[in-house]
């Protein structure tokens, strides 16, 4: 790789012990357009993880339970992976 060059661009999931912010996260699958929104939602008491309200800089892994309120949906899923940056919507969907 020449000097000053970046690397290919990965957009396969995080190992499973990788931990992530949950605004980043949602962001991140799509779950919200922007994190902004996403820190909106968590303010406003409408996220929870394993059942316990959530704040923006909790971390969630592979195995937690996100709970969503998005109305008049509620998404309940489960963290499966975790990635650095936005991804489309195909790989979104696989890590949820």
């Amino acid at each position: 790789m020449m000097p000053g060059a970046r690397p290919p661009h990965n957009d396969t999931p995080a190992a499973p012990s990788a931990e992530q912010r949950i605004d980043r996260w949602l962001c991140n699958v799509r779950l919200f357009k922007t994190r902004g929104l996403a820190v909106e939602a968590i303010d406003n008491g409408r996220v929870e993880i394993n059942g316990a309200r959530a704040k923006a800089s909790k971390l969630v892994k592979v195995g937690d339970r996100v709970r969503v309120q998005r109305p008049p949906y509620i998404y309940d899923v489960e963290v499966l992976g975790t990635v650095p940056q936005r991804v489309g919507a195909p790989i979104a969907q696989a890590l949820y």
